[in-house]
Order: C-alpha cells, then sequence, then structure tokens
C-alpha cells in the first residue's frame, strides 16, 4: 500500500526520523495548516517537491509523468484531469 509508509518507495519512507521514530517536523508550511518535515531524499532542480508528489501519485495509479511537473504548473495542470483543486494557491484560479 503506497499511502500506508510500509511499501517500498513509499511516502511514509520518504521522511526521515527522529530517535522514536516519528517524522521530523520541521515546522508550519506555506499554507494553511501544512507542515515541512525533514527529508530522506535530496532536493535539487530536478527533485522538486512537485516531483515528489508526481512520483507518489504515479506510485499510487495515475498515469503521470514526474519530469513534466518541475513546476506547480506543470503538476496542476496534470492532476486538474482525475479532480478538482480544493485549495488553490493565493492568487491562483481555480
Amino acid at each position: 500500500m503506497v499511502w500506508s509508509g510500509k511499501s517500498k518507495d513509499g511516502i511514509g519512507d520518504s521522511f526521515a526520523r527522529n530517535a522514536a521514530g516519528s517524522a521530523s517536523d520541521l515546522g508550519p508550511g506555506l499554507y494553511g495548516n501544512s507542515r515541512f518535515y525533514l527529508s530522506r531524499e535530496r532536493y535539487h532542480l530536478f527533485n522538486t517537491c512537485n516531483v515528489w508528489v508526481a512520483r507518489q501519485l504515479r506510485r499510487a495509479g495515475l498515469p503521470i509523468n514526474p519530469v513534466r511537473s518541475i513546476r506547480v504548473e506543470g503538476l496542476m495542470s496534470r492532476v486538474r484531469k482525475f479532480g478538482r483543486v480544493i485549495q488553490p494557491a493565493p492568487g491562483a484560479s481555480k
């Protein structure tokens, strides 16, 4: 199951863990109740948070190409086909 964090390369597997085994919380995120967490992965131009999300969605079975999701516009243009945006970025159109 991709979402449980128990599968190889699942969402939970990408989080760095503290001594107690909990995901390392770095503090408030940019939107609403979002949070930043320490990752086991490296962030760089071709491995952005948008690429991470696209990889997770692809593992869940959606036909999304992470390479075309480096910027949020690329990711959102693909995921809109599968549902609706429930929390657009400030100033963005739905």
